[in-house]
């Protein structure tokens, strides 16, 4: 991943220590040679230094959320198949995840049909974006943002953009 200026995420800034390193790559794309793959397996302190690297910060739920929605209420900006890639439609064969989930003994076993199935990431851009020209902002990865969770933080919170909780519900609980 390089910045705009040309330099690698991970190297050493000026002469000094790297702010962060690129993860291992993902058994689906080795020596990460595609480009429209998302990032993963990374941790929030990664996702923190290459926001920093770029001059930025992840953004608090609050602006994730106004950005996935691009400004509507609406929970969504169309069919979840149309815009997201999810358990159900990201594998081989169409899974019902819901199904799955909800029994208790089939719990146990979710990941690994998943994982049989072939439940993977897909290349950004592949399904519809939202109104501000948004992909993936629903599915296919984790998205990470810049807040701590606290179950009860919205009822007390600022209406008009919150900054999030000062501390976790618990440790390192970070909002994804």
């Amino acid at each position: 991943v390089e910045s705009m200026k040309g330099q690698k995420f991970g190297e050493p800034v000026f002469g000094g220590t790297p702010l962060g390193q690129m993860p291992k790559p993902p058994r689906f794309d080795p020596e990460w040679r595609r480009d429209q793959m998302p990032i993963v397996d990374v941790t929030w302190a990664d996702a923190q230094a290459y926001c920093k690297w770029m001059g930025g910060r992840l953004p608090t739920e609050a602006e994730w959320e106004y950005a996935a929605r691009a400004g509507s209420t609406a929970p969504r900006y169309g069919a979840l198949d149309d815009i997201a890639w999810y358990g159900d439609n990201s594998g081989k064969e169409r899974l019902d995840t819901t199904k799955l989930w909800a029994n208790p003994k089939d719990r146990h076993a979710y990941l690994g049909r998943l994982n049989e199935n072939g439940n993977m990431p897909h290349d950004v851009a592949q399904k519809r974006p939202n109104a501000f020209g948004l992909y993936d902002m629903i599915g296919n990865v984790y998205q990470y943002t810049h807040d701590w969770y606290a179950e009860k933080y919205y009822s007390m919170s600022p209406k008009i953009d919150p900054q999030g909780p000062r501390e976790a519900d618990v440790m390192q609980s970070y909002v994804l």
